[in-house]
């Protein structure tokens, strides 16, 4: 009796550590989506209960006569770090691979997908799977994942048409929603449904269509209902300025400093100017392209500059100068060292003079 209680608590603490264990997996997942043929959506693919990841692969597998995936963009974990897929190198499948410098955690949006719904016959899934030995954490230890299929219901069923936005909550602004981040994946995507590669291709009867278009994405990323992008030019600029932040930020992650650094000085070199705020306002745009060109061969994966001449000479500017900061930080330690020894080496000087005075009157 003994032997059979003994096995039955074996068994029993076996199943719950296993329970536990399942329960505690992190899952890629996104909500059931409700559409009808010949629509295109845009939705989040999640992560929950993530104790800590640092680096994924995953890979899309679909069935290209029922989807067209348009594009991969960045999720609210992914904003940093390397981000890359190869969508449309290979028919019906492709890969998103991403890594940073420090771990992420919590429920979050791991990026976005712009689907289109062809048809919804036969396979009305998108699989996704993941390599383990491509997927950890900060100690380089594998993440377990469990990976759900991205499933597409007709419209004409009795399920509740679920939302293709993250929520956010009612106190923040419109500015906090217009991140930086959503803005260049919402214009990139307006620019890609109006089959342009640049904000000046636009006629004048397209623009109006275009804000729409680039509201609607930005709706989809934050949320919010509203946006406040009314005009092209509004789009523009927040555009520019995302594309800088992007430059900045990539060149960064991507480069080492030192190297940044020697990329900009050698292109002030062939420019025959030795301070970059020397560079006049004609040549600002082949002074930062020249800069781009030779830090693209140092990584590909550096974001564009923005299309902006002074946009894109700021950017440049502020990468040379945050890299040097890097660099040469300014050394709090070695000051106050400083300081401390200035502050003795005057009270020791005082202390001399006064000792001198004293031995004058005494003499």
């Amino acid at each position: 009796m003994k032997k059979v209680l003994a096995v039955f608590l074996c068994l029993a603490s076996l199943f719950f550590s296993t329970t536990a264990y399942a329960a505690q997996t992190a899952e890629i997942y996104a909500d059931d989506m409700v559409v009808s043929e010949g629509e295109t959506i845009i939705f989040p693919v999640n992560i929950k209960n993530n104790k800590g990841i640092m680096g994924f692969k995953l890979t899309f597998t679909y069935d290209t006569s029922c989807f067209n995936v348009v594009t991969v963009d960045r999720g609210e974990l992914t904003e940093n770090g390397n981000f890359n897929d190869n969508l449309n190198k290979q028919k019906g499948t492709f890969d998103v691979i991403w890594n940073d410098s420090e771990e992420r955690k919590g429920d979050e949006s791991i990026l976005f997908l712009q689907v289109e719904v062809i048809k919804l016959e036969g396979g009305k899934e998108i699989a996704v799977s993941y390599s383990k030995e491509d997927t950890f954490n900060e100690s380089w230890k594998d993440v377990d994942i469990n990976c759900t299929p991205i499933r597409f219901l007709p419209s004409d069923t009795n399920t509740t048409k679920v939302t293709t936005t993250t929520q956010k909550s009612e106190e923040q602004s419109d500015e906090e929603s217009n991140d930086s981040a959503y803005i260049k994946t919402a214009v990139d995507a307006a620019k890609k449904q109006a089959q342009i590669d640049k904000l000046s291709d636009l006629t004048d009867g397209e623009k109006d269509a275009f804000i729409e278009s680039v509201n609607f994405y930005l709706s989809a990323f934050t949320g919010t209902v509203e946006n406040n992008l009314d005009t092209i030019e509004e789009i523009r600029e927040s555009y520019n300025e995302s594309l800088a932040d992007r430059f900045v930020q990539s060149a960064l992650e991507c480069i080492d400093t030192d190297v940044i650094i020697e990329v900009i000085e050698s292109v002030l070199d062939e420019k025959s100017v030795n301070s970059i705020g020397k560079i006049s306002e004609e040549n600002q745009k082949a002074f930062a392209d020249a800069v781009y060109l030779k830090l693209k061969e140092k990584s590909e994966d550096i974001s564009a500059l923005p299309e902006d001449t002074a946009t894109a000479y700021d950017a440049v500017k502020s990468l040379y100068e945050q890299a040097k900061q890097i660099e040469s930080p300014f050394n709090w330690k070695l000051f106050a060292i400083i300081a401390v020894s200035a502050v003795v080496l005057i009270v020791i000087t005082i202390a001399v003079c006064r000792s001198k005075k004293r031995k004058k009157k005494m003499n």
